[in-house]
């Protein structure tokens, strides 16, 4: 799997981190797995024609000392559906700057 990775942080920086994507992104019903929505507007053509897909994904881990966020996007609703796929370029794009501007946010250095 092609992921962001972000290793070495703290316990204490995770559990803020944790607290955030609990705020900003979709449980996954796992206390250290999320989904954060992709925009609509960096939808792929496919992903696009595919409305009842929608919202499309990407996942984000936690770990110990790390957080993996997934450069696939996909779907909640149908997951053999060939609208998923890795990230366009755009995408993989936006899932760096929202990992990146989360860790900003909230003051966080590894």
């Amino acid at each position: 799997m092609k992921a962001y990775v972000v290793d070495e942080i703290k316990a204490a920086d995770l559990q803020r981190i944790r607290r955030f994507l609990s705020d900003n992104a979709v449980s996954s019903g796992l206390d250290t797995l999320f989904w954060v929505p992709v925009a609509d507007s960096l939808l792929a053509p496919l992903q696009q024609e595919h409305r009842s897909c929608r919202p499309y994904v990407f996942a984000i881990e936690t770990g110990e000392t790390f957080l993996k966020a997934e450069f696939f996007v996909r779907t909640l609703q149908d997951m053999r559906c060939p609208c998923q796929g890795y990230g366009t370029p755009e995408q993989t794009r936006f899932i760096m700057e929202w990992i990146n501007g989360m860790l900003q946010e909230l003051s966080i250095t590894t």
